[in-house]
């Protein structure tokens, strides 16, 4: 569940900053999230592509894999060129 040119990263996620896109495992499994709804009381309903439902309370805290972008570095400009 790789994405070209993005990095897999382990995040601290909660009802607050869960992704589409994110990969949660769940029970030794890993579950990507495609959709997301938001609940009364600040919960989160997480649907996976796998069709199965989590929902997360405010205070739940979960580690997730999530693809980003590498880090830019400045380009240096070589003396003479």
């Amino acid at each position: 569940m790789s994405t070209p040119g993005k990095i897999p990263t382990q995040v601290t996620i909660n009802a607050n900053t869960v992704q589409c896109g994110d990969i949660i495992t769940v029970g030794g499994r890993p579950l990507l999230v495609i959709d997301l709804t938001q609940l009364r009381g600040g919960m989160k309903r997480m649907e996976f592509f796998s069709g199965e439902i989590l929902t997360i309370h405010t205070e739940t805290v979960l580690t997730a894999t999530r693809q980003c972008a590498p880090a830019r570095r400045p380009c240096r400009r070589q003396r003479g060129a």
